[in-house]
């Protein structure tokens, strides 16, 4: 399961059950409840290794010439921690051919890609 950052356990509420987490406190400004929240959600900085893993192996597995980008949320370090990993293949690299070359890695059965229309 994702993991969060453990700022939750810093809440005001020191009741024992339904603690709401730092961020939430209606106390707080919004500057700082954003601040928090942030924190809380981004990825820590085993995920953001487990993500240039990955970007290594896929760049391994493309055909000469192409490359792995990565994009989106997780690419501008605003990403929840439940976000999925986007990638954009750049180079002269037909997208069957990208299919087929990570089709052919034996971690290829965890990907779930989309084809752009």
């Amino acid at each position: 399961p994702p993991q969060q950052n453990d700022s939750d356990s810093d809440s005001d509420d020191d009741s024992d059950g339904g603690r709401a987490p730092a961020w939430a406190s209606p106390e707080r400004g919004l500057d700082e409840a954003v601040a928090l929240f942030d924190a809380w959600a981004a990825p820590d900085a085993a995920e953001i290794e487990r993500e240039e893993d990955f970007r290594r192996r896929l760049e391994e597995a493309l055909p000469y010439g192409a490359s792995a980008l990565l994009r989106g949320s997780r690419a501008s370090r605003v990403a929840l921690f439940d976000a999925d990993v986007d990638f954009v293949v750049d180079g002269p690299v037909s997208l069957d051919a990208v299919a087929e070359a990570i089709d052919a890695r034996p971690w290829s059965w965890r990907l779930r890609g989309n084809r752009p229309l």
